[in-house]
């Protein structure tokens, strides 16, 4: 399927404003004196996510997870009317709920009050958005922290500075006629790549239900929205979906065999160059307050009806597939899936690292995980919040 550049200019201020199972689980008007970009026409998807071309590219928290939630700006900031506004050029990987923080800031109130802006560019894979980062088209991106390690160990200049997904919540989804793990021994799995967090958490799933990595084969597909299409179209016996697709595909008549939310597995990350981070502290600073107020928001009952109208926008999904992603996320998984306040999930970290060296994935971990991961520039933000 063609993909396309996605890239949304977000509004920017100048004065002052203002746990799942496998049953479970209008964007408001611009604020007065906001100057908000022409919107582009929206790709059509499939899943409610899209795809577009990518850029070219040349252990314990700071903070509990259950600190009360918040839905303004940091209350040490400085005074609205002193913040110039910023625009935060980011990679993500694919148009789907791991990204709702970015929505918020870029369609909803926290973007205004942070006087921050959001240009993103959806690349399809978490290794093309380590590729965009690496290269320096974007300064910021969200890519699991398997390909950040990688990449790391490969040379690349890149430091994971705040969690996005702390406990990947894919979905198994399988075709007509398969009721068990067992059922899919020999059977063909659409899944993002061979090597990324996705492919990694699906085959520690189904190590724990009894099959083994070379009892099923693996279709490198990309993004949700391909693998969906696989499954639909009976290319594949099973695909892993990122939300609101598995929704879809439950009330589509698919079985969701299984989730992944039970594995200690840190997934995407908020990921920078380190020596762009050195030379720019403020800048990164700047951006996990704006991301801390997102996840906040997002995780406040009050905010739910809010969230889920931006969600129907952005992800092209119906309302009961995105409320019931808000209450997979928020309220059944409060605090796990997505963290409420930007915490890495260390020992999930730990999980990572651990996989890729016994997978060969990565040659060198003496460093730890410290050598992938610096909580410094969050535990500043926290303590501005």
């Amino acid at each position: 399927m063609p993909r396309l550049l996605f890239v949304i200019l977000g509004a920017c201020l100048l004065a002052a404003a203002c746990g799942p199972s496998a049953s479970a689980p209008a964007a408001p008007p611009p604020s007065a004196g906001a100057s908000t970009a022409a919107q582009p026409a929206k790709p059509s998807t499939t899943g409610g996510n899209s795809t577009t071309q990518p850029p070219s590219a040349g252990g314990s928290s700071a903070a509990s997870s259950g600190a009360p939630s918040t839905s303004g700006a940091a209350a040490s900031q400085p005074a609205a009317a002193e913040l110039a506004p910023m625009t935060i050029n980011v990679a993500l990987p694919a148009l789907t709920a791991f990204i709702w923080p970015f929505v918020v800031l870029r369609d909803g109130p926290v973007g205004a009050q942070e006087h921050v802006a959001v240009d993103w560019t959806i690349v399809e894979t978490d290794a093309r958005a380590v590729q965009a980062l690496v290269g320096g088209s974007v300064d910021f991106a969200e890519a699991a922290l398997d390909a950040v390690a990688r990449a790391v160990d490969q040379g690349g200049d890149l430091v994971a500075v705040g969690g996005n997904i702390n406990r990947p919540p894919y979905a198994l989804a399988v075709r007509q006629g398969v009721t068990s793990y067992a059922d899919l021994k020999g059977k063909k799995f659409a899944v993002t790549d061979l090597r990324g967090g996705s492919t990694v958490v699906l085959k520690l799933l189904m190590r724990a239900n009894g099959l083994q990595d070379d009892d099923y084969d693996l279709l490198p597909l990309g993004g949700t929205p391909n693998r969906y299409s696989a499954l639909a179209n009976g290319a594949v016996d099973a695909a892993i979906l990122a939300q609101p697709a598995d929704f879809k595909a439950q009330d589509e008549g698919y079985r969701i065999l299984g989730y992944t939310t039970d594995q200690d597995f840190q997934f995407t990350t908020y990921t920078i160059r380190r020596s762009w981070g050195q030379q720019n502290p403020d800048k990164v600073q700047r951006f996990l307050r704006a991301m801390l107020a997102a996840h906040r928001w997002l995780h406040d009952p009050a905010n739910r009806e809010q969230a889920v109208e931006l969600g129907m926008a952005a992800f092209r999904s119906s309302r009961s597939e995105t409320e019931r992603t808000w209450d997979l996320y928020y309220q059944q998984n409060a605090g796990r899936v997505q963290p409420r306040n930007v915490e890495i999930n260390m020992p999930g970290a730990e999980t990572v690292i651990r996989t890729l060296v016994e997978q060969g994935e990565i040659k060198d971990a003496s460093g730890g995980v410290g050598r992938y991961v610096d909580e410094h520039y969050l535990q500043d933000a926290q303590r501005g919040s």
